[in-house]
């Protein structure tokens, strides 16, 4: 109890000024209140926006991964393609077409020219290797290119003549479950 209070063991003892030793305490509180509303309120509304804006980078991010993996699906089709029709062409006129296989470099490099990101082309190649190596139809093995350098190449072993497009195989797939 303050020593400026006039009746001693009372909450309304009156300080030297007049003002009520009570009326100080109240004042505090309703002020620590106030503050810790105004806090409150601030802590809030920034973890609102930060939470909406990783929301947002997440989002991008599936958005920018999908938008990937149907780069990389296309890719791994125009690389089986290409190991394909230098298979075909390796059979068909052996002078313009020497080998049978590509080495997976120059692919690469004839796949992604419009790509100039050297981590880009590096972190997409890598996930079209993946499939492409674990397809049936595709041999990968160490050869020797001109140059005398040995080098990765893929060597189409599937079917090389006409086979049949995605929508004629679903079709003929569907007639044989339906029967």
């Amino acid at each position: 109890m303050p020593n400026h209070c006039k009746i001693k063991g009372s909450l309304g003892c009156v300080a030297p000024d007049g003002i009520g030793c009570g009326t100080i305490f109240l004042l505090s509180a309703s002020a620590w209140s106030s503050w810790a509303n105004d806090v409150f309120f601030f802590l809030f509304c920034t973890g609102s926006i930060v939470l909406l804006l990783l929301l947002s980078a997440a989002r991008l991010r599936i958005a920018a991964k999908h938008k990937e993996n149907k780069r990389v699906a296309g890719l791994v089709q125009v690389a089986l393609d290409t190991l394909r029709n230098q298979e075909l062409s390796h059979y068909t006129d052996p002078l313009t077409t020497p080998a049978p296989y590509l080495s997976s470099i120059q692919l690469r490099d004839l796949v992604l020219q419009d790509e100039h990101s050297v981590p880009t082309r590096r972190r997409l190649w890598e996930k079209v290797e993946r499939v492409v190596e674990s397809n049936a139809n595709v041999r990968a093995n160490l050869e020797e290119i001109e140059g005398g350098d040995e080098t990765r190449v893929w060597r189409w072993v599937g079917s090389s003549g006409r086979t049949p497009g995605r929508k004629e195989l679903r079709a003929t797939v569907e007639e044989v479950e339906e029967e």
